[in-house]
């Protein structure tokens, strides 16, 4: 270590302050946080940043909502502002340890068409159960065709709720973050693409709420578990 250390330019350790990133107000990436830097400068005494909202004076803490709520026997949890901050709108749904992400993004512009292109993509990729793939490559495949009924699912109750002659692209992205292998994250996306659509500022004509009904031994359950489902000789949504 002490040689590389004797091999740094000396120019470069002794720039002025003028030509330095803390000049311009500017944080790295790896900062953890995002906004700008403190403005004051090296010298500047403790007793300046008296009074600052903020522990740390001049930068700009991401600021999250959070919403608990129960449906049957399970507590659903819904996020937003922590993830996805440039999408129109974005919702992290959590039922107890399986947490699904939902992003809703729409073009700007004068739209030259006829029709709705919408688009839908649900994705339970393997990382949400700490697997990597075993392929030659480590990539996922295909989708697979449960996601694109999942997909077909989200789909069919939100595209009639687009008002009438709205015709610029809108894409919805649900993606399974982490599954516990007991609760079914379909219904999950098609209530979090709800929540993301009435957050944004996308025209929209909701909200929808979609729950699995099941019956076992003669009792009705909402939203059963994986294990439960197996029980169910026909489970519905509604």
């Amino acid at each position: 270590m002490a040689s590389m250390a004797s091999r740094t330019n000396p120019l470069l350790s002794c720039l002025p302050y003028i030509f330095t990133w803390r000049r311009f107000g500017f944080r790295t990436i790896c900062s953890g946080r995002l906004g700008f830097a403190p403005s004051t400068s090296p010298s500047a005494s403790p007793a300046d940043s008296e009074g600052a909202p903020s522990g740390e004076p001049g930068v700009k803490v991401l600021e999250t909502f959070r919403e608990e709520f129960e449906i049957g026997s399970k507590q659903i949890t819904l996020e937003t502002g922590k993830i996805a901050r440039f999408a129109n709108g974005a919702v992290v749904l959590a039922m107890e340890e399986t947490k699904v992400l939902s992003t809703v993004t729409s073009a700007k512009g004068d739209a030259v068409r006829d029709f709705l292109p919408l688009t839908v993509d649900y994705q339970e990729k393997q990382f949400a159960q700490g697997v990597i793939p075993t392929t030659f490559m480590r990539r996922e495949g295909a989708p697979k065709e449960r996601e694109l009924l999942c997909g077909r699912l989200i789909d069919r109750p939100i595209r009639p709720l687009f008002p009438a002659g709205f015709y610029h692209e809108v894409q919805v992205m649900a993606t399974v973050l982490s599954s516990d292998g007991k609760q079914d994250p379909d219904v999950m996306a098609a209530n979090a693409t709800s929540t993301a659509l009435m957050l944004s500022d996308i025209p929209w004509a909701g909200p929808i709420g979609v729950i699995r009904i099941g019956r076992i031994c003669g009792q009705f359950i909402v939203n059963p578990s994986m294990d439960e489902v197996v029980l169910l000789k026909r489970p519905s949504y509604h």
